[in-house]
């Protein structure tokens, strides 16, 4: 009887493990497709677009926060991409809900809105047994519609836990 108990306790430890229970040790994003890192907001030469991007800094940190991520484990970072937006919508798709199952759409969040020419997603992978929760939120324009040209991509990503440090 208590080998039964053991191997259950152990297969069920072993699933949760496997079905998303934890954070894997990379939850690195690749830079969005055909991107240059913007260092500085300031380096946005149209007003309204920076106005937006500086809006998203001030107030998706805070909103993460309520969500239990630490303040410390934020990071935040701003592109500029010649892809489309839908092309944006779908890398993150594919690099985050499709390229690893564990990661899960936040609900609420409304996606792709081709009207509004503005992404808005959310993701989360951890959680369950054993482990904490990686956040992503992710924010993109078309700066078509400001008469600029090309997609500014904002993004910040934080955990509920502490994370290590890189060793280096």
């Amino acid at each position: 009887m208590r080998r039964v108990l053991l191997f259950g306790l152990l297969l069920t430890f072993g699933l949760t493990a496997c079905i998303g229970g934890g954070v894997p040790d990379d939850t690195s994003i690749a830079d969005p497709p055909e991107s240059t890192e913007i260092a500085d907001v300031s380096e946005i030469e149209n007003s309204e677009i920076r106005a937006i991007i500086e809006g998203w800094q001030a107030e998706v940190p805070g909103t993460m926060i309520g969500r239990e991520v630490l303040e410390d484990t934020i990071e935040q970072k701003v592109y500029l991409s010649e892809e489309s937006l839908e092309d944006i919508a779908a890398f993150y798709e594919a690099e985050l809900a499709e390229g690893d199952p564990r990661w899960r759409r936040v609900e609420g969040m409304p996606g792709l809105q081709e009207d509004l020419d503005l992404l808005l997603a959310g993701y989360d992978i951890g959680g369950g047994i054993g482990g904490g929760i990686v956040s992503v939120t992710i924010g993109a324009i078309d700066a078509e519609q400001f008469g600029g040209s090309g997609v500014v991509i904002y993004t910040a990503k934080g955990s509920k836990e502490a994370l290590d440090e890189p060793e280096g």
